[in-house]
């Protein structure tokens, strides 16, 4: 499927012209647009179709509902990985992370990690790099919203 430039413009206009696609690809600007009433719900087509989400996509598809209405699919995933350097973390002291890791685990082993030269950072006790879906997984793993409780962009 090709997508062009500027594909969310064209969406937009498209559905301002009521000229809108039956299908799609959205991902994190599906609330956005549910937000607006521009997507169906697909609950009642779900439903007739007896197809269980949670049995079927596990808990990603979650990230496509709101307001107990379901207006997406996960079409493919990925794993978030994080990979780390054992001999650093010896180097520190620091207890390689297990599964059950909290926040405040990870915090603490980045600062124990974080090397520095005066005012200058030598080596960084974790970095992420600049990719959205790394910021956006974190802002939601700690209780961070895009819509405010009446479904209104945030940010």
């Amino acid at each position: 499927v090709y997508i062009p430039k500027e594909y969310n413009q064209k969406l937009q206009t498209m559905i301002a012209g009521n000229t809108a696609p039956d299908i799609m690809e959205l991902s994190d600007e599906i609330h956005v647009y549910s937000s607006k009433n521009q997507l169906v719900p697909l609950n009642d087509y779900l439903n007739k179709d007896g197809i269980n989400l949670e049995e079927r996509f596990g808990t990603t598809y979650e990230q496509y509902t709101r307001d107990g209405k379901t207006y997406a699919l996960p079409d493919r995933g990925g794993n978030m990985l994080v990979y780390y350097n054992k001999d650093l973390f010896d180097a520190a002291g620091v207890k390689y992370p297990t599964a059950d890791w909290t926040w405040d685990d990870m915090l603490n082993a980045a600062q124990k990690l974080t090397i520095k030269e005066g005012d200058k950072v030598k080596q960084y006790g974790f970095a992420a790099g600049a990719w959205w879906p790394w910021w956006m997984s974190f802002m939601y793993q700690n209780g961070g919203k895009i819509l405010d409780d009446n479904g209104k962009p945030i940010v």
